[in-house]
């Protein structure tokens, strides 16, 4: 099915209908957000625990892309 044709059907349901497809899909957009931060997460504490990752203050950080 098209883009296009989702927002159309949509469109053609009532009102209360829209919304709860609109608060479904924010739910999960939500939770797929969430489970990509936690991905994230595991996989920077894995790389920090591995020893890939260095701990610097924000000032070392900047020195550090300057090039100084």
């Amino acid at each position: 099915m098209l883009y296009n044709n989702i927002l159309e059907t949509i469109d053609e349901l009532p009102l209360n209908q829209q919304i709860q497809i609109f608060e479904i899909l924010k739910q999960r957009i939500i939770q797929k957000k969430r489970n990509k931060i936690q991905e994230n997460a595991g996989l920077a504490k894995r790389d920090y625990q591995e020893g890939y990752l260095v701990e610097e203050t924000a000032e070392e950080l900047i020195s550090r892309l300057a090039g100084e």
